[in-house]
């Protein structure tokens, strides 16, 4: 395989660029934010890519699903309990 970098995703933010990347170089995977527009101007029409080496990015992109799907579990563990919390108050009342 080649070495030369492919674009994994595209992002809207650079923010949000930086964080997937940082998230595969933590797990030993190298990776490269690339914006079209060192300016920024034209960064919010195409885009900021994430690019991997080809041979990663099936890796990369289990690692960036699994990410997700952990930021659910997340959500769901922050809220849990709002709702016996809501009938207990409705209750009271």
């Amino acid at each position: 395989m080649s070495d030369d970098p492919i674009v994994l995703r595209t992002y809207a933010t650079e923010v949000a660029a930086e964080l997937a990347r940082a998230t595969l170089e933590a797990n030993g995977v190298s990776a490269l934010v690339r914006s079209a527009d060192a300016a920024g101007l034209l960064r919010y029409v195409q885009g900021v890519e994430l690019l991997v080496r080809a041979e990663d990015a099936e890796l990369a992109l289990e690692l960036l699903d699994g990410d997700e799907d952990e930021d659910d579990d997340a959500d769901e563990w922050e809220t849990a309990g709002w709702d016996e919390a809501d009938d207990a108050d409705d209750e009271e009342r």
